[in-house]
């Protein structure tokens, strides 16, 4: 978000969990459109997903109010299921991770949920090609590799690495 305000685009944010810091204030281009208030407790389980439901018209409601040229769903599991249950396209989901690779094995309810999302998804991404070719195992779209990466300008390899471990 921060690097597209940087280039004179408008990101609005909707996210599951509080902020910790009113980071976006400084970034014009970048507007909280909810963060959510409830704290998640881990010991609850699935009962700490029984708002994901209700987020849909938040989602929904903010959408509408900001119109975005797409909506791009950071994570298959819960905020791809939000995504898809708006049914604002085009619709991009991204997997990063555990989402895939954990997830759906927690119960066929969850895998339910992974595969209905990425059936709504207009683009899928993956931060991997493992994890892409893991994606795919819950879709019939492919999916695209988006690797992260550096800056080559900003980090090159040094001419004389020094040595990060002693001898022993």
């Amino acid at each position: 978000a921060v690097s597209l305000a940087e280039q004179g685009l408008v990101s609005g944010i909707f996210s599951l969990r509080k902020n910790k810091e009113y980071w976006a204030e400084s970034h014009p281009g970048i507007q909280i459109l909810y963060a959510a208030d409830q704290p998640r407790y881990p010991f609850l389980g699935l009962l700490n997903n029984y708002d994901l439901f209700t987020y849909k018209h938040r989602i929904r409601q903010a959408i509408q109010q900001f119109q975005p040229d797409l909506l791009h769903a950071h994570g298959v599991g819960n905020h791809g299921l939000i995504a898809a249950q708006v049914n604002w396209h085009p619709l991009i989901i991204s997997a990063w991770g555990s989402d895939i690779t954990a997830h759906p094995h927690k119960s066929a309810l969850h895998r339910y949920f992974v595969r209905y999302a990425l059936q709504k998804a207009d683009l899928i991404l993956a931060t991997s090609q493992s994890l892409a070719k893991a994606t795919e195992q819950y879709t019939e779209q492919s999916v695209m590799a988006t690797p992260f990466g550096i800056d080559l300008n900003r980090f090159q390899p040094s001419n004389s690495p020094r040595k990060i471990f002693a001898e022993n």
